[in-house]
């Protein structure tokens, strides 16, 4: 038996040195395989250099092989020694299927099905894997299917800025939510392959533009991966100082097995959609929110911070705002997430895209909320923003400095992923003995708050500044604090414990 063909072909090939170069309009059709295996809805078998452009392939491939078949949506084999093979801007959604039951024909892959050599190199640029639906005599395939190639150990895998619509088998590349009107984390444009025009943070085919389905959360499914273990980068910054609530992140259903989470946005208040345990290698520490109050030794409203839990771990909660204080770290890194239970987290949904701290807090009247789009403020409100660094207030003329929370007033706003304080209580608490309210109580709350920063045990460990730019948090390295956050006059001579440029110190 035979395999046979019915295919439209307009592509062409080009021979140049040993690299054979492939550009295609539209290649589609059925193969009938048969027992037949390693077919290619475009390319049978390669050998060397193969670079594959802009081509869309909706071939279908009809197979009845019991078993390992190693079909491939563009290519069946490719092969060599010190070999690349690129594919640049392609588009599969044809379909591998079995015409006579599922589950049976195993190990094929959307792009490439079998690979072997030494040295070689896999490169994919803005490709989507896009298949069409199985059905009544188009049955699904077995195990071991991957959605781009088979991962082959050999070879050192690239991939950029490719997607799937659905998977087959094993998932590679990323989700991709399909919009025809360009979204708000698309990007600017980088590359016109032709037929696929590719963005920062997508690409834009056949009018449909493809993205990351979670928005800021690009949750990428790598290769040499059997168990569908996902990295996912959170960006956390398409505010874009516009105020406007753009995508943000928005994860509307739960996304296991994520095996390494990075924050690339350094955050002075963040919300993360997983729960994770700290081991101090995360680029800072988080602390969640207890109270809000005046202390006349500072002669300041202070917003006390505690690090979260009362052992020697710190456990976050997902959907649970926190402030971050970075060290000397430019990322947010969760190295942990390997030594946790069964060596990855789970991302949950953020549909609500609010969170409020729900720690152990002394204060009713504060809520810290947390929000993973971004938020604007169109009028004066009583809720506070941190200021990572020093500058002018929003709508104001005040300056105001880093490390505070600070009052919005109109026209402020939020990147996603960042927290703010929001004043709930009836009546706002006078700034200082002998002061009396006001007939609105909201004319006793402060334009700015301090932040204290709290140990597990209750010990004052920090008052002072941070600084986005470096990472850093700064201090008055003249001032002297007791360890309930009043600051001194000057260097203290009774004995005691006492805080200065950030540290503990003992007096004898």
């Amino acid at each position: 038996m035979e395999a046979t063909e019915t295919h439209r072909h307009n592509f062409t090939y080009n021979v140049e040195g040993n690299t054979l170069t492939a550009t295609c309009a539209h290649d589609d059709g059925t193969i009938t395989g048969g027992n037949y295996e390693r077919l290619g809805g475009l390319v049978g078998r390669a050998e060397g250099n193969i670079t594959i452009n802009n081509c869309h392939v909706s071939t279908e491939i009809s197979t009845t092989v019991s078993g390992v078949a190693f079909h491939g949506g563009v290519i069946g084999t490719w092969n060599g020694t010190n070999a690349i093979c690129t594919v640049t801007g392609c588009v599969y959604d044809g379909l591998i299927y079995n015409p006579n039951e599922a589950g049976v024909t195993t190990s094929c892959h959307g792009f490439i099905g079998n690979l072997f050599g030494s040295n070689l190199i896999v490169t994919f640029t803005d490709c989507l894997f896009a298949p069409a639906a199985y059905g009544t005599g188009k049955y699904t395939l077995g195990d071991k299917c991957f959605t781009f190639v088979y991962p082959n150990s050999e070879p050192t895998y690239n991939m950029t800025n490719c997607y799937y619509t659905s998977i087959l088998g094993n998932r590679q590349g990323r989700p991709a939510a399909t919009a025809t009107v360009a979204p708000d984390n698309l990007g600017n444009a980088t590359t016109d392959h032709g037929m696929v025009k590719g963005y920062k943070n997508g690409f834009l085919y056949d009018g449909n533009y493809y993205t990351p389905k979670y928005g800021d959360a690009v949750v990428e499914y790598r290769f040499n991966e059997w168990n569908e273990r996902a990295d996912v980068t959170i960006n956390g910054t398409n505010n874009q100082g516009t105020g406007v609530n753009v995508v943000g992140v928005n994860i509307t259903e739960e996304v296991g097995n994520i095996k390494s989470v990075i924050n690339t946005a350094q955050a002075a208040t963040v919300i993360l959609p997983f729960s994770y345990i700290c081991n101090g290698n995360e680029g800072g520490k988080f602390y969640g929110f207890k109270e809000v109050a005046y202390v006349e030794g500072l002669h300041k409203w202070v917003c006390t911070m505690q690090e979260p839990g009362n052992t020697a771990v710190t456990t976050l909660t997902a959907n649970t705002p926190y402030l971050f204080m970075p060290d000397d770290a430019t990322t947010m890194t969760f190295p942990n997430i390997v030594s946790m239970t069964g060596g990855a987290v789970t991302l949950l949904p953020t549909t609500a895209n609010d969170g409020v701290y729900g720690g152990a807090t002394t204060d009713a009247a504060w809520n810290f909320h947390g929000s993973y789009k971004g938020k604007s403020w169109a009028v004066a409100s009583n809720d506070y923003g941190f200021a990572a660094q020093s500058g002018t207030e929003a709508g104001g003329g005040a300056t105001v400095n880093a490390g505070q929370f600070v009052r919005f007033t109109t026209g402020a706003f939020i990147k996603p992923m960042r927290c703010y304080l929001s004043y709930v209580g009836t009546d706002a608490p006078a700034p200082a003995r002998g002061l009396t309210r006001s007939a609105a109580a909201t004319d006793d709350l402060p334009q700015s708050i301090t932040v204290r920063l709290v140990s597990r045990n209750g010990e004052t460990t920090a008052i002072g500044e941070i600084d986005t730019t470096t990472g850093k948090m700064t201090f008055d390295s003249e001032a002297w604090y007791t360890l309930d956050g009043v600051r001194l006059s000057s260097k203290p001579s009774t004995k005691g414990i006492y805080i200065n440029n950030g540290k503990k110190i003992v007096i004898k």
